[in-house]
């Protein structure tokens, strides 16, 4: 027998946090069917020193021309729209219809806003010097000079999830009080839910959303016991003062071991050593076999009598590593004591292999 189902309203979904519609300033327009805008934004440039005179002490030669900028630079905003259809069986009418595409388009429509943004980024942004950084804090410190250089005022960066998790594994973001993510400098970051950011960055001077209210229209198909309905939003972005992008090499290798629990699988056994007591000043070759990668993160280290330990250098053989190291008479004497032991810096953890003490004559 079939137990029987009993049809409840569905849970609602939590939305998702800190989107780019929770960061940048969107206007609400009244006006479902708005066009683009037009507007002056401010001069994106910055003051000047003024040029010597009897009061400037410091400054400029005397006699340099001042330079005027234009009043405010004209910026057109971009329109774009996001949909939600909703099609099924004239159940129970089509008001659930509505409610239905609605909420759908309300909790979707930043990844239309991200992927218009994302877009305009891409098509206007100028590569920084360098146009590619090797770590994600070089990265953020060129677009944050880039800021401080170009942007009179509140900038923006822009990063994907993944930047974004590599930025915040490398402690380089932090929230505010309200969540959200900024860089140390108070820049504010916004989280791109868009797969072609992938390992770019871009930054920004003042960002502007402009959204219109959502329309939502339906149509019955009676002959069929068909209902649609369909949920629409206008919006328009603008972007002032220039856009800047980087991209970044992705960081490699496994996370770091505590450093008294070293990874099991080292390997490292000093041996192949001369027979004790050896006589001052000999060339001593002493051989460490290890599956260390990169070879030249293995280090010979020696004591005399006890006393401070000294790093005799590392070599770069594969697999084998082979430590010439010579007595010399300054340093050790007939009677003197030298434990010899090889270190290597295994994921994060510095591991020593055995010790050998070596007496000399």
């Amino acid at each position: 027998m079939a137990t029987p189902l009993t049809y409840i309203e569905a849970p609602a979904r939590a939305p998702r946090p800190m989107t780019s519609l929770d960061v940048i300033p969107v206007h609400e327009v009244s006006n479902e069917h708005f066009v683009g805008y037009q507007f002056v934004a401010d001069p994106c440039g910055f003051p000047n020193p003024l040029p010597k005179d009897c009061y400037i002490q410091i400054g400029s030669t005397a006699g340099t021309a001042k330079t005027f900028s234009d009043p405010g630079n004209p910026v057109v905003t971009q329109v774009f729209g996001a949909y939600q259809g909703i099609e099924c069986f004239l159940n129970g009418g089509l008001d659930e219809f509505r409610a239905v595409a609605e909420r759908m388009l309300l909790a979707g429509e930043y990844r239309v806003v991200d992927g218009a943004i994302a877009a305009l980024l891409a098509s206007t942004a100028t590569a920084t010097t360098p146009a590619t950084a090797t770590t994600v804090a070089q990265a953020l410190g060129v677009l944050e000079s880039t800021l401080a250089a170009q942007v009179p005022g509140l900038g923006y960066i822009y990063m994907g999830p993944l930047a974004a998790t590599y930025a915040v594994m490398n402690n380089l973001l932090m929230p505010s009080l309200d969540g959200r993510l900024t860089t140390y400098l108070g820049t504010p970051v916004v989280v791109l839910s868009e797969p072609s950011m992938a390992l770019t960055m871009y930054a920004s001077g003042a960002i502007n959303l402009w959204r219109g209210p959502v329309v939502v229209t339906d149509t019955p198909t009676w002959t069929e016991n068909m209902g649609s309905a369909l949920a629409e939003r206008l919006y328009s972005l603008a972007i002032e003062c220039d856009a800047w992008k980087i991209t970044f090499t992705a960081p490699t290798g496994t996370s770091n071991p505590p450093p008294d629990e070293p990874d099991e699988d080292l390997e490292m056994i000093l041996g192949s050593i001369p027979s004790s007591p050896i006589p001052d000043g000999t060339d001593t070759t002493i051989i460490t076999q290890t599956n260390v990668t990169p070879q030249n993160e293995v280090f010979l280290w020696y004591s005399v009598n006890g006393g401070a330990a000294t790093n005799a250098g590392e070599m770069t053989q594969t697999n084998t590593h082979e430590f010439v190291w010579n007595v010399v008479g300054d340093s050790t004497g007939p009677g003197d004591s030298v434990e010899v032991w090889s270190v290597s810096n295994w994921d994060g953890a510095d591991v020593e292999s055995n010790h050998i003490t070596i007496e000399v004559t």
